[in-house]
């Protein structure tokens, strides 16, 4: 009889083991939702939550096996994102803080290029991550590993300057240029390719001294626009 319980037991523990079994595949990534526990309590996480509250969570499963709770948990894969060669990927994340400060734009958050939704979602310890548009852009020929209930990518064409023209820079973000300059002050920035850096020195928004360099591709971000000027 005792032998007859422990198989019972046995077959039950192997078929519960099976059930939560989980293959993410290549080139894909797993989205968790929890069912029938607990609420986050802090309801500024309306669709997505960083910790196993119910609903959509933050993290998320990379390619290969995994084990879960069956019942309580579900996985949908979903591709990962690739950025083509030649583009880059303005980010907006649907979920998050609201902006601390004045602007359209989203500040930095160090959070593995959007690749952990937990770290953004719960910040550094000075910054939390915030919703809408991100000021940091995903680099052309990559993939990312990305929570799309998170995070959504619109890829836009690098910028390139011909040669014999040079690149004129309208920043549509940054501090108030006093009215007697026609430009912007210089803020490095690695030729207005890194936004963070360009708001964060206290870029202003207007045209910008100097232009980018002829001949020369830069990769714009959503906080600057570029038009060519012939040299000759």
């Amino acid at each position: 009889m005792i032998v007859l319980v422990l198989l019972i037991l046995l077959a039950i523990a192997v078929a519960v083991a099976w059930k939560g079994r989980v293959v993410v595949p290549a080139d894909h990534v797993g989205i968790i939702t929890r069912r029938y526990v607990p609420q986050h309590p802090d309801r500024a996480y309306k669709q997505v939550n960083p910790h196993n509250a119910r609903g959509v969570l933050a993290r998320t499963l990379l390619p290969g096996v995994h084990w879960m709770w069956p019942v309580i948990n579900s996985v949908d894969w979903v591709p990962r994102v690739h950025v083509p060669t030649g583009m880059l990927g303005v980010v907006t994340a649907l979920e998050g803080h609201n902006r601390s400060q004045r602007g359209r734009l989203a500040r930095h958050l160090d959070c593995d290029d959007f690749q952990d939704g937990e770290r953004f979602l719960l910040g550094d310890g000075t910054r939390k991550g915030e919703q809408g548009i991100q000021v940091t852009t995903l680099s052309g020929g990559q993939s990312y590993y990305l929570n799309t209930r998170l995070f959504s990518v619109e890829m836009r064409p690098r910028t390139h300057v011909l040669p014999g023209t040079v690149g004129l820079v309208q920043a549509k973000e940054g501090s108030v240029r006093p009215p007697d300059r026609r430009f912007g002050r210089h803020i490095e920035c690695d030729s207005f390719q890194d936004g963070e850096a360009f708001l964060a020195g206290g870029g202003e928004q207007g045209r910008q001294w100097p232009s980018s360099a002829a001949g020369r591709t830069t990769t714009s971000t959503p906080n600057s626009s570029t038009s060519s000027r012939s040299t000759t």
